[in-house]
């Protein structure tokens, strides 16, 4: 299917797959596939990796409810609400980080924080949400082993201890698995690691492992 939008987009020569997130285990897939000819394979803040996701028990019971067809347009819906203030954009952003909010928060721009408000209104799942947590079952573990490890291509991964919405253990896994793969630890605050302090880091980063 990516092959397919790259052709109708006219576009022939790749820089890289990128993976954010959930996106982690699709890129590696597009990285695999030879017709696509993908040089440098990126994951930032991937989950899951042979570690099984959600990270806590909590979470994978939860999730699947929350984020379930028929709720998650609710869930939606309240998470634009909350977010429309800087108190309720405060709230949302503070469950992503696992540092006090009260040592970060104040470093953000309101640029970054109306970059962040517009991320969490424009956001939807639909189903979407409740695939990818049954991708990360502990049961398929040999699978996403078998996948990370077929990479072929040189891989950047990056993570940050301080993100709470994707355990740092994950990146240090997937650096593992993956056969030509370095690890960045970042220092971004939260799961948003492109919002905030540490965006030009992040983008010197990217910059040199493309131009290697």
């Amino acid at each position: 299917m990516v092959r397919e939008v790259c052709e109708q987009l006219d576009i022939t020569e790749i820089a890289a797959a990128v993976g954010v997130s959930f996106g982690g285990l699709q890129a590696v897939h597009v990285a695999e596939d030879r017709e696509q000819g993908v040089p440098r394979l990126m994951l930032h803040s991937c989950a899951p990796s042979t570690l099984p996701y959600p990270d806590t028990r909590a979470e994978a019971i939860v999730g699947p409810v929350v984020f379930s067809p028929l709720l998650q347009g609710l869930v939606w819906r309240l998470v634009r609400r909350m977010v429309g203030s800087d108190a309720g954009l405060r709230r949302m952003m503070a469950r992503l980080s696992r540092l006090p909010v009260d040592d970060w928060w104040g470093q953000l721009s309101a640029a970054d924080r109306d970059e962040a408000r517009a991320l969490f209104q424009s956001m939807g799942s639909d189903s979407g949400f409740a695939i990818d947590l049954r991708q990360g079952r502990a049961r398929d573990a040999a699978a996403r082993r078998d996948a990370l490890s077929k990479v072929p291509c040189p891989t950047l991964v990056t993570g940050s201890p301080h993100d709470r919405g994707v355990s740092y253990a994950h990146a240090e896994d997937l650096a593992a698995v993956i056969p030509d793969a370095v690890l960045v630890e970042l220092d971004s605050a939260s799961h948003l690691f492109w919002i905030g302090a540490g965006r030009a880091r992040v983008g010197l980063i990217v910059g040199a492992f493309i131009d290697e």
